[in-house]
Parts: C-alpha cells; sequence; structure tokens
C-alpha cells in the first residue's frame, strides 16, 4: 500500500472518533471480508470528488478504539478482499497509534472508473451500504462519460445556458442576456439544472421558471469566464 501523506493522516485520526455518517465506517478486527468489499466499493462509487471516505478496523461503532492484534496481517487480508473488486479500487491503507492500541484506516477517493462491483453495486445511503437502484446504476455508468460527470458538478449552481436559438421560453427581448452582438442568434440565459438523468437534462430559466429538456448528446459543458459559473451549449457550442 502506498505511504500515506502526513495531511492524510492528520485527517483519519480527526475523524476517527467522529459519528459515523456517509463517509466514515467503523468495524472490528473480525470483520468478514465481504463486509470489507461491500464498504470499499459503497465508498468509490459514493464519495464525491474533492472528498475522502473511511474505513477504520479495530474501533467500535460508538467510537471506542479497542485496537487490532496484527495490523500486517489484517491489511493483506484486506488486500485480498480488494482484490474481488472490479474495477479495481484505488485506496491508501495505514496503521493509526491511538495510545497502546493499534487501529487499520483504509482511506478511499473519488473514482473516475465507477460502478464498482463486489457482486452487486453498493452505494452509501446515510451510514450503511446499500445496494444500487436501477436508475443509481445508470447514473454510475452514464457519470464515466462526460458532460454527464461534468452536468453533476454543477447541480445546485447557476450556468450560463447557451444555445443558438431563443429556446422558445418567451423572455422579454432575445433571451435575458441578449444575444451576444456580431453572433446573429446566440442566446445567453441564466438557468439552473432541474433534473439530470442519464441521458436527458432538464434546465429551468431562473426568469421566467420555465423547463427545458434536452438530451445530454446535444450537450457541451465548459466555462463563463465573464461571469465565474459553469456554461452549457446546447447544439453545438461558442
Amino acid at each position: 500500500m502506498d505511504t500515506e501523506p502526513s495531511a492524510l493522516r492528520r485527517e483519519a485520526m480527526r475523524r476517527l472518533r467522529t459519528p459515523e455518517d456517509g463517509f466514515t465506517e467503523r468495524k472490528q478486527e473480525g470483520v468478514k471480508p465481504e463486509e470489507v468489499r461491500r464498504t470499499l466499493v459503497a465508498f468509490a462509487n459514493s464519495v464525491p470528488e474533492g472528498e475522502r471516505a473511511f474505513l477504520y478496523l479495530g474501533v467500535t461503532d460508538g467510537g471506542e478504539v479497542v485496537g487490532v492484534r496484527s495490523p500486517d496481517e489484517l491489511q493483506k487480508r484486506i488486500r485480498t478482499a480488494a482484490a474481488a473488486c472490479y474495477p479495481a479500487i484505488v485506496y491508501q491503507g495505514f496503521v493509526l497509534d491511538e495510545g497502546d492500541k493499534q487501529v487499520v484506516a483504509i482511506a478511499v477517493e473519488a473514482s473516475q472508473n465507477r460502478p464498482h462491483f463486489a457482486g452487486r453495486a453498493f452505494v452509501r445511503q446515510g451510514s450503511v451500504s446499500v445496494t444500487a437502484s436501477e436508475r443509481v446504476f445508470e447514473e454510475l455508468i452514464a457519470s464515466r462519460a462526460s458532460p454527464f460527470r461534468e452536468l453533476q458538478r454543477a447541480r445546485g449552481l447557476v450556468v450560463t445556458l447557451c444555445a443558438w436559438t431563443d429556446l422558445g421560453f418567451g423572455t422579454p427581448g432575445p433571451a435575458a442576456f441578449g444575444a451576444r452582438p456580431g453572433w446573429l442568434n446566440w442566446y445567453e440565459h441564466p438557468a439552473s439544472l432541474a433534473e439530470l438523468e442519464p441521458h436527458c437534462v432538464t434546465f429551468e430559466i431562473l426568469a421566467t421558471r420555465q423547463r427545458r429538456s434536452v438530451p445530454i448528446a446535444k450537450v457541451t459543458v465548459f466555462h463563463d469566464t465573464a461571469r465565474y459559473r459553469p456554461a452549457v451549449a446546447i447544439e453545438g457550442g461558442p
């Protein structure tokens, strides 16, 4: 396993005793291999980009550190369990010293290769690992490819919706911002992502609250440098 940077170790120590949540789980030394695989797969399929999930071995659900007897042997068991996951899950394992006890910590970051499998596909729901529904499974498959992944990042943000027509939103004048000078029929609308599915995205124009659904295949995601926010072009781009 890779040698962890000091920042990762500090984060692992900080979260060691925090309550279990969607990206923190604790188990004792006698954990079964299938439980380890289930947790690793669920973490890899669920953790957002830029964040980490931690699995601690040698800690009770309530946060009491009981330690493990043989950290090296336990890490070998983890490697064997993880080897059955497909595609391979990238993780870092290391030992934390807590007083006279030792804890094995496993850090899992966002995966670019999800969905991962250990038999079935698992995701995190609250503080437990559950089987992914058909829709969630489709989203995991779609998240491998852009622009779905880029649209996922834009959820909850205002985006600049661009098109070569007014899209029929009925806004006063050509569009909320107006057509760009010299760009015939180029329209820009401030909008939000109302719904996102593997093959379709629905935008809501903020000025009118009207919605428009378009196939993701007709969408290009880029950056609106003038307004410092994501931009989405329909039927091509600028």
